[in-house]
């Protein structure tokens, strides 16, 4: 492709220096038979899989399309084109995150009596360059020492990226900008697949502090195989193993951002106010709000974001209400069946919806007793 860098096309959009096209595509999970097609036409990481209740479907990350539009190329008819339009913001969800960060008891934030090691690992493109310079600012404007060195290997959406944070009372004390094997303190891992990675783990040690986000964002893998599994649960538990289970807090700051900001690049802002209610972040409050400030871009929404990750760690309550779940993996087989056959007679009638009954209940008079994951695969392959 003959074009503009995707990561800088998207930069320039978002400051206004490039048209930003009003096309979006979207994607009719109902219709999509989750194929993977459009990911092989268009070798794009913002078609991302998307876990349903009837099966593993595509969805277009709208944080981090690119608008080429490679991905109609599939001539899916699960695609759906909107021109003209604009995508309508959340805002909040109607919580006053600001009073609720107001409640919360300040953390009790590390001392600098030797140098503090801060690891910042997250994607290209989603702002984990930015939170490794909000922290330096920060101390910066409280007179401490500081560092920053950012790995990013390749200009790319989605390459791994690594920031080493160096933190300490006098800038004198800084001797050197590299984190050592085994010489992080705290972490703040904004993708879990780089956070697990040799890279990362190899700077984890009994007692390093971390938090995670548990956000399956998508690899080169999901690209060629359709059922890739990013296998997030296991990665946090190797995690968990190398730092000590105490020692790890992790939840889906991407969902979060969508559901109470309206798009995903507040993630990782997210992630550092978590990070610093849960006392990994040795600068005030003021400061961290300062160098928000001046860093220009949106600061009024970063600042919300911000407070939003405070309260997710202080007084999850006052906010997991707003998640409804994904799915129930507690459910019943009878309820599943019962489910599907209330959409297929929604779909067509209550004659298509019996077909499928009958031919599960044909099933189940050949099984024995307690054949309920068998039933279950059953009810959910004959449906699809």
């Amino acid at each position: 492709y003959e074009q503009t860098c995707a990561t800088e096309k998207r930069r320039k959009r978002k400051r206004g220096q490039m048209e930003d096209p009003k096309k979006f595509v979207m994607i009719n999970d109902l219709v999509c038979e989750g194929c993977g097609d459009c990911s092989l036409e268009s070798n794009c990481l913002s078609v991302e899989p998307k876990k349903t209740e009837f099966g593993t479907k595509r969805q277009i990350n709208q944080s981090t399309c690119n608008k080429d539009y490679s991905c109609l190329n599939g001539f899916c008819p699960s695609f759906v084109t909107v021109e003209g339009g604009s995508r309508r913001k959340r805002s909040g969800a109607g919580l006053d995150v600001a009073g609720l960060a107001a409640q919360l008891p300040m953390p009790a934030l590390p001392k600098l009596d030797q140098p503090f090691n801060l690891l910042v690992t997250g994607v290209g493109g989603t702002g984990v360059v930015t939170v490794g310079a909000l922290i330096t600012m920060a101390a910066h404007l409280e007179g401490l020492g500081s560092s920053v060195l950012d790995f990013t290997g390749f200009a790319q959406k989605f390459g791994t990226v690594l920031g080493y944070v160096r933190l300490a009372q006098r800038p004198e004390d800084v001797h050197q900008v590299r984190i050592d094997q085994a010489g992080a303190d705290a972490v703040i891992g904004c993708d879990m697949v780089v956070s697990s990675a040799p890279k990362a783990s190899a700077h984890y040690r009994r007692g390093t502090r971390i938090v995670l986000n548990r956000a399956e964002m998508p690899t080169g893998d999901l690209v060629l195989n359709r059922d890739a599994d990013l296998r997030i649960d296991d990665r946090e538990a190797v995690i968990a193993q190398a730092v000590g289970a105490d020692n790890l807090s992790a939840f889906d700051a991407n969902r979060m951002a969508e559901v109470l900001m309206g798009d995903a690049v507040f993630a990782n802002v997210m992630m550092l106010g978590f990070a610093w209610q849960k006392g990994l972040v040795p600068v005030s409050l003021t400061a961290l709000e300062q160098a928000i400030e001046l860093n220009g871009v949106v600061p009024d929404k970063n600042r919300a974001a911000f407070g939003f990750g405070r309260v997710m760690a202080g007084n999850p309550q006052a906010i997991e209400a707003h998640f409804a779940p994904a799915s129930n993996p507690d459910e019943t087989v009878e309820t599943l069946i019962a489910r599907r056959m209330e959409f297929l007679t929604g779909y067509q009638n209550a004659t298509y919806a019996q077909r499928y009954k009958a031919q599960i209940d044909a099933l189940a008079s050949k099984l024995p007793e307690g054949s309920d994951e068998l039933m279950r695969a059953a009810a959910k392959s004959l449906f699809t």
